[in-house]
């Protein structure tokens, strides 16, 4: 019963946050028809769609004692806006057609619109943390974090560059912080000041956000090994193209636990590796291999050690409502289990 109410709690969170930030992107149609439609594309394209980053902000702030947490809009919707300008970009870097099962905003509108859409959606949620209704010094330290986060995330996108040779796991799960834990950190960090939470408790719930947010950038690499119908039929929230790390030739945590192996399935998995013209047998074929060596056990396993560091941590809160939430979201780390025994 909890699981399903906390679906509804991201259901009905997702909805006002897409509602605000439609309406606030509404402001540049008065600028440019055609900059509101590449920048507003992919908000609709993900409107109602779950929003991992902000039902964690939202949790985070009611358990701190925040009395209606539409007053952090602002926040969510900063978050929400990142999020997405991170895919825009994303898509143009990794040179990705599409998104949402739709065509990618560079695509449609054409790369320089892109370019220009996903830095302004950056830009956009930073000026939406303005509308803040809280304290000066609390909403100065926001607006640092959101800035270190930024800076982060483009630090952590060169080194998703060099993710290949080689790497280690060390530099991984350094990797997965800087593009992706970071982001949740920050929310939760932001939305326990915003709740006027001391020091100690923002880092405590800054903690909490750092480990499920690595966790949940694991977690959506290793679905990058499933086929898409997989993905399609069971999350509404996980929107990964099948092997676009492979293509790319990307070393994530199952490639780099294969390449430690005395297999000789090393030759073949470098083969493909960037491979763009594999087709979806052989790829297929790499998931089984991988299956057979257990490194998509052990991707599990890296994946299952984020959720129980989280619960340790989440387990120290008071009992409340948020907290059984929070909760129940740190298990949602786990239904890549079911994906995979699908195959």
């Amino acid at each position: 019963m909890k699981k399903r109410q906390l679906f509804n709690l991201m259901k009905n969170t997702a909805e006002d946050i897409d509602k605000y930030l439609i309406e606030k992107l509404e402001e540049l149609e008065k600028e440019d028809r055609l900059l509101h439609e590449s920048v507003s594309r992919l908000v609709s394209l993900r409107r109602n769609k779950p929003k991992l980053r902000a039902t964690l902000g939202r949790l985070i702030y009611e358990y701190c004692g925040g009395k209606n947490w539409h007053d952090i809009l602002p926040l969510l919707g900063f978050m929400e806006l990142s999020t997405i300008s991170t895919y825009v970009l994303d898509d143009i870097i990794d040179s990705q057609p599409e998104r949402e099962g739709k065509i990618a905003t560079h695509e449609e509108f054409g790369l320089n619109y892109g370019i220009i859409a996903g830095s302004l959606q950056a830009f956009i949620s930073i000026k939406l943390l303005s509308d803040l209704k809280i304290k000066d010094c609390s909403k100065l330290k926001i607006l640092t974090l959101a800035n270190q986060m930024w800076e982060i995330l483009w630090v952590g996108e060169g080194i998703n560059e060099d993710m290949k040779d080689d790497t280690t796991a060390a530099k991984y799960i350094e990797r997965c912080y800087k593009i992706c834990g970071v982001m949740f950190e920050t929310m939760a960090k932001t939305s326990a000041i915003a709740a006027d939470s001391s020091d100690r408790e923002v880092e405590q719930f800054g903690e909490i956000g750092r480990v499920f947010g690595t966790g949940v950038m694991a977690r959506n690499d290793l679905t990058c090994f499933l086929p898409e119908e997989i993905m399609r039929k069971n999350s509404k929230a996980l929107s990964r193209i099948s092997f676009e790390d492979v293509r790319k030739g990307i070393w994530t945590y199952p490639i780099i636990c294969a390449m430690e192996k005395e297999e000789s399935d090393k030759a073949q998995i470098r083969k493909l590796l960037g491979n763009k013209k594999a087709s979806g047998e052989e790829l297929l074929d790499l998931t089984k291999t991988l299956i057979r060596l257990g490194c998509i056990d052990e991707t599990l396993d890296l994946i299952t050690s984020y959720k129980l560091k989280g619960l340790d941590r989440v387990d120290r809160l008071n009992e409340s409502d948020p907290k059984a939430y929070l909760v129940e979201l740190f298990e949602l780390l786990e239904n890549t289990r079911e994906y995979v025994k699908e195959l």
